[in-house]
């Protein structure tokens, strides 16, 4: 049999939880609003018994909250992932990248970051680390690991 030895991450870096949940929360919340009031419009606009309609509002309700649960919990999950910082690369999930293949890193901030006080770090290949609070200098510890992985 055997063993598997697992590598231990260098640097753990965890997301701004407040910058990762409380945008989509809140465009969540407001979609679900607009939903539910078409969905108020369409039964004013059909004669139908009061009876229904209070069913259906209700239906509607219970539907709504159970979304917004499940996208909350699958979202929060999400948000708790953390950035895995290995020798030779950066593990987010399932999606890796070797510090070799990274040719340039560029940090960004849009509204959203600015009022969290947050960043992400753009690597290229499509792998962008998100929500970095601004505390966390962490360019300048990447661009170390690539010149180093470079030699």
């Amino acid at each position: 049999m055997v063993d598997i030895i697992e590598e231990k991450p260098q640097y753990v870096l965890n997301q701004s939880m407040m910058r990762a949940l409380l945008p989509k929360l809140f465009s969540l919340l407001v979609l679900s609003l607009i939903f539910y009031g078409g969905i108020l419009l369409n039964l004013e606009l059909l004669s139908l018994s009061s009876d229904i309609v209070s069913s259906i509002k209700l239906i509607s309700i219970i539907v709504l909250v159970f979304l917004v649960f499940f996208w909350f919990f699958l979202s929060w999950r999400q948000a708790r992932a953390s950035y895995l910082f290995f020798n030779n690369r950066i593990s987010f999930r399932n999606k890796t990248i070797n510090y070799v293949n990274i040719l340039s890193s560029s940090s960004s901030q849009n509204i959203l970051d600015k009022l969290f006080k947050t960043y992400s770090l753009n690597l290229g290949n499509g792998f962008v680390v998100k929500h970095i609070s601004q505390e966390q200098q962490i360019e300048s510890y990447v661009n170390q690991m690539i010149q180093f992985n470079r030699r």
